[in-house]
């Protein structure tokens, strides 16, 4: 199956909502994979389509236009099928994986592309790297990562496999099997746990170090965060995913590191039951792991976020598989600011010719993203963030339960105006006068004539949350 664009294809169908505005930029009737984008062009893999109905490599401009096929896969022995996760770019080369194919096992390849090969001609710049067999692993999900001539990658038949693969041809190594046990020795304390199972995403380096996530198993069964050195060496679970509250189940996509910081997403959300999913951070040392906003607490929110996030200086992209106002249940865009701060959905889908159900990545390209959304290219405008405010914190001098209340006491300045905040978010727990108000929202305001000191009953707060963490701030 041959797939062609015409002039039905090249939508360049616009929206404008909240000073954003969307274009689909093109229908590609068939599932993409991820893509990468280098200059004016993307690059990207469709898991099916082509001359022969095994999925394809493609290049498309930015804009919509230029679309050619770079190499239709065939199956079989001799060469892959069904691509899967975005490509690598590196030079004029690109590499990337098939989950099927390659010789007589079927288990998917490790293949390399030249970008200057042009459609159907499946010239000299293609070339299978590796062809997977049952020892290494089969069916590579994901993206691969490169650090000098080695990609790094994950299989997911079976419990998965993490890979290396040496791109000047030395064949391929297992640098760990998930699903056993693992041993983790802290001080004198020697302690063993299951294993992660199932490995998605893409692998995150960092100088020697890999990082990723599973989406099952680990000593709850809801997934890991781990990491391991590119040598094989030092595999270790930073997190184990759990029913807890505050924390996430199923991570999905591929971590963001910041500095010495990960970021990443959950599919489902434990606390409350709600199931719809979560931001979280955590320290590359396996600390400080926090749930930064969990999806679809309030009306029109997105939920079930599964692509992977984009990171431009302290705010991070994604989208929701779906969710929003619409009534089709199409999705969202969403920033959220790495403190948890300045949530915001940036556009809900239709559906239709303007795509819905984004399950992909998105790549911020100056100050417009990019992503699939089912079979649709599509482009969107954002806004810059705003500069962060800061707010005069008074002292709280006393906070008490009293039954399901809870009771908070505060010196102010009479004839002053000042409000009491609340937030359900522990990393916005702060003395610093000068701190970003963040996701704090103001519960109660008053100008106090009489007394220097305030008390306000938080009515039903015990029972109304799991977590509530109080500041005082002057109103200007």
């Amino acid at each position: 199956m041959c797939l062609f664009f015409s002039a039905a294809f090249l939508l360049a169908v616009a929206t404008t909502t909240s000073a954003q505005t969307y274009t689909a930029l093109a229908d590609f009737g068939t599932q993409p994979s991820d893509f990468t984008l280098s200059g004016s062009n993307f690059y990207g893999t469709t898991t099916s389509g082509g001359n022969y109905g095994y999925g394809m490599v493609f290049q498309i401009s930015t804009n919509g236009t230029g679309f050619t096929v770079l190499h239709s896969f065939g199956g079989g022995d001799d060469d892959g099928g069904n691509p899967n996760g975005s490509l690598t770019l590196s030079g004029s080369t690109l590499y990337g994986t098939t989950v099927n194919g390659g010789n007589s096992f079927g288990d998917g390849t490790v293949f390399q592309i030249s970008t200057n090969v042009q459609a159907d001609t499946n010239g000299t710049g293609y070339a299978i790297l590796y062809s997977f067999v049952p020892k290494i692993g089969s069916s590579p999900s994901g993206s691969l990562t490169l650090s000098g001539t080695n990609l790094f990658g994950v299989t997911t038949s079976g419990n998965g496999t993490l890979f290396r693969v040496d791109t000047g041809g030395g064949g391929a190594t297992n640098l760990h099997v998930f699903g056993g046990f693992v041993t983790n020795i802290v001080g004198s304390v020697t302690n063993i746990f299951p294993d992660g199972t199932t490995p998605n995403g893409s692998l995150t380096l960092s100088g020697p170090t890999l990082y990723g996530t599973t989406t099952y198993g680990g000593s709850n069964g809801y997934g890991t965060v781990f990491q391991i050195n590119t040598d094989g060496s030092g595999y270790s679970i930073l997190h184990q995913f759990s029913a807890d509250d505050g924390d996430g189940e199923y991570p999905h996509g591929s971590l963001i590191l910041s500095g010495s910081t990960l970021y990443g997403t959950t599919g489902m959300t434990s606390a409350g039951g709600f199931n719809n999913g979560t931001v979280y951070q955590i320290n590359a040392n396996g600390t400080g792991f926090a749930v930064l906003y969990e999806f679809g607490l309030v009306a029109g929110d997105g939920y079930n976020p599964i692509g992977s996030l984009t990171l431009s200086n302290s705010t991070l992209y994604g989208t929701t598989d779906y969710g929003g106002t619409n009534a089709c249940d199409c999705g969202t865009v969403f920033q959220i600011n790495t403190d948890g701060s300045g949530y915001q959905i940036l556009y809900d889908f239709f559906g239709g010719p303007l795509g819905g159900n984004p399950q992909r990545s998105v790549i911020l390209s100056g100050s417009t993203l990019y992503g699939m959304a089912g079979s649709i290219l599509f482009s969107l405008t954002v806004p810059a963030p705003p500069p962060p405010l800061t707010v005069t914190v008074l002292d709280i001098i006393g906070i008490a339960q009293q039954g399901d209340d809870i009771s908070i006491t505060w010196t102010n300045n009479i004839g002053a105006t000042n409000a009491l905040q609340a937030t359900t978010n522990a990393l916005q727990v702060t003395t610093d006068s000068t701190y970003d108000t963040n996701n704090f929202a103001d519960i109660f305001i008053v100008t106090n004539t009489v007394s220097p000191v305030t008390t306000y009953i938080d009515a039903g707060a015990v029972t109304n949350f799991t977590s509530r963490y109080y500041r005082v701030r002057l109103v200007p």
